[in-house]
């Protein structure tokens, strides 16, 4: 009896322990949220005056549905791994890190997914799927900065590297990872999938969706947002896509703060009639602070609908 009643106690502190986890996590990244669009809107040198906010708030609108399409994905895959943990939950796990990954570093975005996929395989879940999602994101967001740079050229062209980037993102998505992890023996918890649970129309769907929604927001931006030429858009939009993988790839900081505007003005700096540094800065800013208005947008947005929805249950 002293036993099961130690035991749940151990069980109880854990959960605590979770929970201000989740809690720490969420103040400090809202907290580091509003302090880098502070620094980031009194850069000298941003064009700001050029914005039209209209222009910016559809972007603002676009990028909020592609982080929802995001989360489907990142839903969907975790389901491959640990099924009985419920959509809703697996939904909370990706919006509740959309805050938390703006701590220095992933490791707290990590840990808060994990503290709410919680069961049975939840860590191999949570590293897993994460790596899955940085995969499809990173093949994606490359093949559709190569096809509008190809655009350029030849249009069918960039149609087929479109299709194909499609199609290695309807792979990565329905692909099976239980036979690999079984043989590094991390396979504890998980279900017994046998064939890929997401089905192919909605995994070619979600992966259409994932490869032109996020540029569709930055060239929104660009052309509408700021007043950029139809070309001057394509172009850096396609840079900003490349920045975007590379700062996703670098884990140790805080959504790749400062590695994506390095890359992006490297790149803009080798084209061959290449703009400003003033314009380019003023771009990477306003495509930051776009990328934080998404995030708490996105946010805000879920768990309004949850509130609602568990409100609309209970009545």
């Amino acid at each position: 009896m002293t036993e099961a009643v130690d035991q749940g106690s151990i069980a109880e502190r854990t959960r605590r322990r979770w929970q201000w986890l989740r809690i720490v996590a969420l103040l400090v990244g809202l907290g580091f949220m509003l302090w880098l669009a502070w620094k980031l809107l009194a850069t000298p040198g941003a064009t700001f005056d050029r914005v039209h906010w209209g222009g910016v708030a559809a972007a603002v609108c676009v990028g909020v549905f592609a982080n929802a399409i995001i989360g489907l994905a990142f839903a969907d895959l975790v389901g491959k791994l640990v099924p009985h943990v419920p959509y809703a939950q697996r939904m909370a796990a990706y919006y509740t890190s959309q805050v938390a990954k703006y701590v220095p570093g992933r490791v707290a975005s990590l840990l808060v997914q994990r503290s709410i996929l919680r069961g049975p395989g939840a860590t191999t879940a949570t590293v897993v799927s994460n790596l899955e999602l940085a995969a499809v994101n990173a093949g994606l967001g490359c093949t559709m900065a190569g096809a509008l740079i190809l655009g350029f050229r030849s249009v069918p062209a960039a149609l087929a590297v479109a299709a194909s980037g499609i199609a290695m993102g309807t792979w990565l998505l329905r692909a099976n990872w239980i036979p690999l992890l079984a043989r590094f023996r991390m396979t504890r918890g998980l279900g017994d999938v046998r064939a890929p649970r997401i089905g192919a129309p909605r995994a070619a769907s979600l992966a259409a969706l994932m490869l032109v929604l996020p540029g569709a927001s930055s060239f929104v931006l660009l052309s509408s947002g700021i007043g950029m030429a139809f070309a001057d858009s394509v172009m850096l939009t396609a840079l900003l896509m490349l920045s975007w993988v590379g700062g996703m790839l670098a884990f140790v900081f805080p959504v790749g703060l400062g590695i994506r505007e390095l890359i992006f003005l490297a790149l803009g700096g080798i084209l061959p009639d290449p703009p400003s540094m003033e314009l380019l800065g003023g771009v990477a800013i306003a495509s930051r602070v776009v990328q934080m208005l998404i995030d708490v947008a996105g946010v805000g947005a879920f768990f309004a609908h949850r509130r609602w929805t568990a409100t609309r249950a209970a009545e």
